[in-house]
């Protein structure tokens, strides 16, 4: 059994029903400003993560004069039903869009940088492409489509047996949910920094699909920083990059 498979059951053996999904009130936000920082951090957490895991990383930022951003979301952001997701999605990018202008406007900061941590990391494709406001863009763990991910992934299983009992096949869901497809987020990436961070053992979003992503970006002329490696999976290379930031926040 894989560290994926492993972790994975544990998580599911000890979560807690969320409360009813509210699409007026699914996205939640922690600001932390330091006085007189020319460089802020948005976090995107991966599903089912949020406030509690980035709290290392924020209190690393923000010893080291750094300001951030940090999210969290219900869980049923990524649902059975496409449409729900995708109006979520929207929701999310409009509110990260805007979030950006503020923190622009009212902090004048210089230098804004964007982390996506797996799931999240398609919402950092959405506010940065064809955004000039973003400098910099981090990735761990993250995949080409969305669909690809939740078919072919561990922990969403049961999301593709749902939508398979609904009559939807991924070729469906890949077109349903185009827009937000990383691969559809990239051509607009021109002139910013790009790291990536993969697992070859990552068993929730593929690593076959980290590599069509990179390969995408290259064949635009993108330049990403890739950083890959064998054994730690999905769970613990998030976690790595949570705990020890030192080549995010460089």
């Amino acid at each position: 059994m894989s560290l994926d498979h492993l972790i994975c059951k544990i998580r599911d053996s000890r979560r807690v029903s969320p409360p009813k999904f509210d699409p007026n009130n699914f996205i939640h936000k922690r600001h932390s400003i330091v006085p007189g920082s020319n460089k802020v951090y948005i976090i995107f957490p991966g599903w089912r993560s949020g406030l509690k895991h980035s709290q290392i990383l924020r209190n690393t930022l923000t010893k080291r004069g750094q300001s951030c951003l940090e999210y969290e979301f219900h869980p049923d952001i990524l649902t059975s039903d496409p449409q729900q997701t995708l109006d979520c999605f929207e929701q999310i990018k409009k509110d990260g869009l805007q979030e950006i202008e503020n923190l622009k406007q009212i902090y004048n900061f210089k230098n804004i940088q964007v982390i996506g941590m797996s799931l999240g990391g398609m919402h950092a494709y959405m506010v940065s492409n064809h955004n000039p406001n973003i400098d910099k863009l981090t990735l761990v763990c993250t995949g080409y489509s969305l669909a690809e991910s939740l078919w072919d992934g561990i922990a969403t299983q049961h999301l593709r047996k749902n939508m398979e009992k609904q009559g939807i096949t991924l070729d469906q869901l890949e077109t349903l949910w185009g827009k937000i497809h990383p691969y559809n987020n990239i051509d607009g990436l021109t002139g910013k920094k790009i790291q990536v961070f993969l697992s070859k053992a990552d068993k929730l979003i593929r690593y076959s699909g980290g590599k069509k992503i990179v390969n995408a970006m290259k064949e635009l002329g993108l330049d990403p920083q890739v950083e890959e490696n064998r054994f730690l999976g999905h769970y613990i290379t998030i976690w790595m990059k949570y705990n020890s930031p030192g080549k995010i926040i460089s």
